[in-house]
């Protein structure tokens, strides 16, 4: 009985370091499933207008990878203004998938839950 019991207090012990072991792998079906570098990371500071993002225009080269991260306490969305891109919905303290502009311009976007907030990324050769 006292093996029984030793067995099962060792499996809930190897449960729970394998439940604790930090594999990189995040928890939010917004992030990438396997860290990758970005080029820019904009960060979301708030319902703030044109002071929403940081930075507020985004300069990044064609081809290069971007990301949000959300440090504000609410969920936040992004949508090109032509619509070529969406994020989808941003939870508070998680980062979005990234993003590949593959053409030279500037693209405004906007969170569609709250329209107020707007930012620019410029994209050049």
């Amino acid at each position: 009985m006292r093996n029984r019991v030793s067995f099962i207090a060792a499996m809930v012990l190897a449960a729970f370091a394998l439940a604790c072991v930090d594999d990189n792998k995040p928890n939010n079906p917004n992030n990438p499933t396997s860290p990758s570098p970005v080029d820019m990371a904009i960060t979301i500071q708030g319902v703030r207008g044109n002071m929403s993002f940081a930075p507020a225009t985004a300069n990044v080269r064609v081809g290069q990878l971007v990301e949000w991260r959300n440090v504000d306490t609410i969920v936040h969305d992004l949508d090109e203004d032509n619509g070529r891109f969406d994020t989808g919905n941003i939870a508070a303290g998680t980062t979005s998938r990234t993003l590949r502009k593959d053409v030279e311009g500037t693209f405004p976007y906007h969170c569609t839950i709250h329209p107020g907030m707007v930012g620019t990324i410029v994209v050049t050769p």
